[in-house]
């Protein structure tokens, strides 16, 4: 059994992904390139528009992700420790950078026109909840995302102990009523919300490649990896044109679904790939950075990038300029602030050391009582 939670390979594919949705945001979504940079479509070099064409297929990656790097945090603690750590981990950073894309959005408004009642529910996390626009579009993941880790905790109480096979049995459970559900034309409401129909697939892959990597059974995780594999691409071919209808350049749903299987194929590796030493300060900073740009990129920087263009920059000029303060901000408040942040609030309200060694990861089979736990892994990031 790998019981190394460190996957640098899986680090650098949220990197990407993050890359890859304000490639998407920036160039290729027509509304944002008008509004930052000035640009009618015919104006968008084509390169910087191809690239960033297929760019939202960043989010069900994140989703994926999101699932893998969960499976070693669920099995080694309980589901109120595993809810802190979650909350220390997103709400510090989102609630400020949220703050300041509320007040753009009332103040600025050239991406996003919202009231200041309107605006407010953004850093609450309510704006989904009543059915409001959030003050940067992106946030609409973190709330998936949140919903996703109370329904894992909610698993934790009921299959507690949670070990590897119960992470396996709930993924495919999940699957099962969602798509059951999503068939039988359920209404919304509380049921609906909690399971997340659209994207369940998404956090069920993570799960099954997270608990493959910490001794699944290949037989037992890679027929829900085929199936959830299949349906994530069928529906990226299904919407690739509800996505930024209004896009600069026109995209293919085979196009999409294709990259879209082939990021999974690579996760599928990636979380194969074992290092037994310690990460390198590159990958370190490349899993910190990438949760404060996902934030900033748009409001933060499309803004700013708006504001150098009416100062007289060329718009890739202010593109490059904007793309180096985000870059810059992401890794100052994901490598500098944010982990001095967590481990302050985590020594202040839990009173317990963030460095503290966790649990074991339970594996589920092989250990007679009383024997030694198999080591644990080192804490895995999330977003």
């Amino acid at each position: 059994m790998t019981t190394s939670a460190r996957m640098p390979a899986v680090d650098a594919m949220r990197l990407l992904a993050a890359v890859a949705v304000l490639l998407f945001h920036w160039f290729a979504d027509r509304r944002i390139t008008t509004a930052a940079f000035g640009w009618d479509a015919d104006d968008v070099p084509r390169w910087l528009a191809g690239a960033g064409a297929y760019g939202f297929l960043g989010v069900p990656v994140f989703f994926v992700i999101s699932g893998i790097v969960m499976v070693p945090s669920a099995t080694r603690t309980g589901p109120a420790r595993f809810l802190f750590a979650r909350a220390v981990r997103l709400l510090p950073l989102f609630v400020p950078i949220a703050t300041v894309s509320a007040v753009l959005a009332v103040v600025d408004g050239r991406l996003t026109s919202l009231t200041p009642a309107e605006a407010l529910l953004s850093p609450l996390l309510l704006s989904d909840v009543l059915h409001v626009p959030w003050a940067d579009p992106p946030f609409w993941t973190l709330w998936a995302e949140l919903r996703f880790y109370a329904l894992l905790a909610v698993v934790m109480v009921v299959a507690r102990p949670l070990d590897v096979p119960r992470v396996v049995a709930a993924a495919y459970a999940w699957l099962a009523v969602a798509l059951a559900a999503r068939q039988a034309g359920a209404p919304t409401g509380v049921l609906t919300v909690a399971l997340q129909y659209e994207y369940a697939p998404a956090f069920v892959l993570g799960l099954l490649l997270g608990a493959w990597r910490f001794g699944a059974r290949a037989l037992v995780v890679l027929p829900g990896v085929l199936v959830t594999t299949t349906l994530l691409g069928l529906h990226t071919a299904d919407h690739v044109d509800l996505i930024a209808p209004d896009a600069v350049v026109p995209r293919s749903p085979t196009v999409g679904a294709a990259l879209l299987v082939a990021s999974v194929v690579v996760l599928a590796v990636a979380t194969r790939v074992v290092l037994p030493a310690r990460p390198t300060r590159l990958v370190q900073d490349a899993a910190g950075m990438t949760y404060p740009l996902y934030l900033v990129h748009l409001a933060w920087g499309a803004t700013l990038a708006a504001t150098l263009v009416e100062l007289g920059a060329p718009p890739l000029g202010a593109a490059v300029g904007a793309g180096v303060v985000v870059l810059a901000l992401a890794y100052v408040l994901g490598t500098v602030l944010e982990p001095r942040l967590r481990a302050a609030l985590t020594r202040r309200l839990w009173d317990v050391h963030p460095d503290a060694t966790p649990q074991p990861l339970h594996a589920g089979r092989g250990r007679r009582a009383g024997a030694p736990a198999a080591p644990a892994p080192p804490p895995a990031s999330s977003v």
